[in-house]
């Protein structure tokens, strides 16, 4: 996936989900592999509640022939697979989880002030101070001034960022407090070095 370019249309609907935890830009897409993740999990939950449902009963009429001192009834036909028995209870299935990927490292351009071959999701523009708007609308903006050049290279957050985490959408709070954490203890060993 590290080869995926930012695309405007899997930016996630949540702004909340947009910024990259770990390197704090508007680069974050959606993986085209999730697209039907939700219809293949409610798939995966019908058949488990036909299996537990169909295993339920099975248990009810078990209960019912211990009771009467009756054999027990064959094992029931799987609701799904009809050529198979079912032996024991249904487990619940597992869930796809939805997946963020971060496209910063594929951000670059390769000439100075031009687009020609940019594929920065800002085209290279300067942020405003105090601008928090999603990158890829400081592309659109050509009034705002673009990153400087510095030895051959352009010195645009983006273009030098190498972020390409992906990770689970569910993950991010944990993610978010885990990469504040580790600034903190950076801060403190570095305010440490300061004091000896």
């Amino acid at each position: 996936m590290i080869g995926r370019h930012f695309d405007a249309i899997r930016v996630p609907t949540d702004e909340a989900h947009q910024k990259c935890p770990w390197c704090q830009m508007f680069s974050i897409i959606t993986c085209q592999e999730d697209d039907n993740l939700v219809a293949r999990n409610r798939t995966k939950g019908d058949a488990y509640d036909r299996r537990n449902n169909a295993w339920v009963q099975y248990q009810l009429l078990v209960k019912e022939a211990e009771s009467r001192g009756n054999d027990k009834p064959p094992y029931p036909t799987d609701p799904i697979n009809t050529t198979t028995t079912m032996k024991r209870a249904p487990q619940k299935p597992k869930l796809e989880k939805l997946r963020l990927l971060c496209t910063s490292i594929n951000s670059t351009c390769s000439m100075c002030n031009s687009d020609i071959g940019n594929r920065c999701i800002s085209k290279c523009r300067k942020r405003e101070e105090g601008d928090d708007c999603h990158s890829m609308h400081l592309g659109n903006d050509p009034t705002l001034a673009r990153n400087d050049w510095v030895g051959g290279r352009c010195t645009c957050p983006l273009c030098i960022s190498s972020c390409n985490k992906l990770f689970n959408m569910e993950d991010f709070p944990k993610i978010g407090l885990a990469v504040l954490q580790a600034s903190r203890r950076q801060q403190a060993a570095h305010q440490i070095l300061r004091l000896k």
